[in-house]
């Protein structure tokens, strides 16, 4: 018989972006994800053009978090895309040891490949 056995040590936040760039458009749904590695675990801020969001106000924004051993995935849901929800998303991460940013960049409207 085995047995696994996870061990975790102090360690500052880094992060990675799933995506940096996503295309959509109106009436889509998408998913903003960032993922944590950091011990503790971070606790994470989220802004939207600079500024913080605040999920009680926008109905059609949830945020969710998935872990696994010595890894965070936070993720936004966006549904039913409006003009006003394109820009660039940050996801800020921190414990008491720092902090990590990533950011995505949320575009809208035809995309012309050449």
């Amino acid at each position: 018989m085995s047995k696994s056995i996870f061990v975790s040590f102090p360690d500052e936040p880094s992060v990675h972006v799933v995506e940096e760039v996503i295309h959509s458009g109106p009436g889509e749904d998408i998913l903003v994800k960032c993922s944590f590695s950091a011990s503790p675990s971070v606790d994470v801020t989220w802004k939207h053009n600079g500024s913080d969001i605040d999920f009680g106000l926008r109905s059609n924004l949830v945020s969710e978090t998935q872990t696994e051993p010595g890894m965070e995935h936070w993720i936004i849901k966006l549904s039913d895309l409006k003009d006003t929800d394109f820009g660039e998303y940050s996801c800020k991460g921190s414990n008491y040891l720092g902090e990590a940013e990533g950011t995505v960049s949320l575009s809208g409207g035809v995309l012309i490949v050449v």
